[in-house]
């Protein structure tokens, strides 16, 4: 009778049948033991010996485990995504803890070496790699004038920052630095390896605060090349990204202080009065880098060791700090450095930016009210036009709303004279809107007004601070 291993007798179908066992030739009880006994003679033997080297094998895996844990333990190297390569082990040698070779970190073990990729720009060094760029080409400047008195003699030393802008040694400071020199005072430039170097004011201006000194060549020596920094344009500069100062605080050489951008932008306005600066296309860097007295002239950098300001001043709490943006000072810096002196454009005219607020202002004063250009948005209202002046002869008006510069939109009085540039006795063409009467009642009044768009061609003069005091 053939088994069916337990499958129901209906619904499924039958296995395949299994060949049919003889019992007759099973073979004996003995012969069965004897094949049992000699198939366990054959076993092997169990391998003592081999228990040692499993321990050991598992203590050097777990010893490796703790060392790759404990490198990777450190934290990230550099960057946000790490390049390590593991390494097969080289011989190891007294001095060859840790080496750089080829871009890379590497550091040596018994067991591994491990290599790290460097990153340039995303490193713990970011702010010594910048300083190691500019360092060099920064000066301290300081001016010692003899006084004397009825009682006694002394000599007044004040110092400030500077740094080279052209290989021949012209430094570039701010103007309030050496305003103390006089017949007799000595100005001393002394650069970043201590040696003192004897230096004149070349030019300076007032209403930037900007100056240049150069180095005074001495008979017999050899011209000598110095470092350069680049200036940057603050295109780019936004708030919160990483700069550094670099002066003389207190007649502390090389001192070194980093912050961040608190404001790309602030007007003279902004920073209250007492300010030296009076030129509308000036504007400041706040940044909460740490200046002193001695810092003012000094550099300010980005990580690309680029200037993009002077240090200037400070606010009267620490952590706020002021520096004249490298990019608005370019056009007067050329003119210092190649003339001598800035000439500026005069306008002749009074202009205010006009807001919503300087509109209603306007209109409770009520002169000049039907006069504003309803459409005129934004621009720069032209408050007072002075007789003989350049605006005079082209014929701006009261009230005229100046839109645009030479067909760039302006919307303050600074931006005019940024699109105009430093030029002079060349034609500008401004656009302006300015309303026109239609008709007249019988006491001079206009119900009717229409704003007109009229571009003018104004020739700008040179600008004299003392023939023209109101501007």
């Amino acid at each position: 009778m053939w088994p069916r291993f337990g499958l129901p007798r209906h619904g499924r179908s039958q296995l395949p049948l299994l060949p049919r066992i003889d019992w007759s030739n099973r073979p004996s009880a003995s012969l069965r033991t004897t094949a049992r006994a000699s198939r366990h003679s054959r076993r092997p033997a169990p391998l003592v010996g081999a228990w040692p080297a499993l321990a050991l094998t598992s203590v050097a895996s777990a010893l490796l485990t703790f060392k790759v844990g404990q490198v990777f333990s450190w934290g990230r190297w550099h960057g946000d995504s790490p390049e390590v390569v593991i390494e097969p082990s080289k011989p190891r040698r007294e001095d060859d803890d840790e080496e750089l070779e080829g871009g890379y970190f590497t550091s040596s073990n018994p067991l591994y070496k491990l290599k790290k990729k460097i990153h340039p720009g995303h490193n713990n060094t970011f702010i010594a790699d910048a300083v190691e760029k500019a360092m060099g080409a920064v000066v301290n400047i300081s001016i010692e004038t003899e006084t004397s008195s009825l009682t006694e003699e002394k000599t007044l030393v004040t110092s400030g920052s500077g740094f080279f802008i052209d290989a021949n040694g012209s430094i570039l400071t701010n103007a309030h630095v050496v305003t103390d020199m006089a017949s007799g005072s000595t100005l001393t430039v002394t650069t970043t390896d201590g040696v003192h170097h004897e230096g004149f004011i070349h030019s300076l201006d007032t209403l930037s605060d900007l100056a240049v000194v150069k180095i005074k060549p001495q008979p017999g020596d050899a011209p000598k090349k110095w470092p350069v920094l680049k200036m940057s344009s603050n295109i780019s500069l936004r708030t919160g990204d990483w700069v550094v100062a670099i002066g003389s605080p207190f007649g502390l050489h090389n001192t070194v202080t980093a912050g961040v951008v608190s404001s790309a932008r602030r007007r003279q306005d902004e920073l209250g009065e007492g300010r030296s600066a009076a030129d509308v296309r000036v504007e400041y860097i706040q940044t909460d880098c740490v200046v002193h007295e001695g810092s003012s002239g000094g550099p300010l950098i980005n990580l690309d060791g680029e200037v993009v300001g002077i240090n200037t001043t400070r606010a009267d709490s620490e952590g706020i700090s002021f520096a004249i943006r490298a990019d608005n000072a370019m056009d007067l810096v050329h003119q210092l450095h190649t003339q001598g002196r800035v000439v500026r454009p005069w306008l002749g005219c009074r202009m205010v930016s006009l807001t919503s607020q300087v509109r209603q202002q306007i209109r409770d004063q009520g002169p000049m009210t039907k006069s504003i250009p309803r459409s005129a948005s934004g621009g720069v209202i032209v408050t007072a036009v002075f007789d003989g002046s350049p605006c005079a002869n082209a014929g701006i008006l009261e009230g005229d709303v100046i839109v645009a510069v030479n067909g760039r939109a302006v919307r303050s009085s600074r931006e005019v004279f940024t699109n105009m540039g430093l030029k002079i006795h060349e034609p500008v063409v401004f656009t302006v809107k300015r309303c026109v009467a239609l008709d007249m009642d019988w006491d001079g009044r206009s119900r009717k007004w229409e704003t007109q768009s009229v571009d003018i061609r104004v020739t700008p003069q040179e600008f004299d601070v003392e023939i023209h005091p109101e501007e």
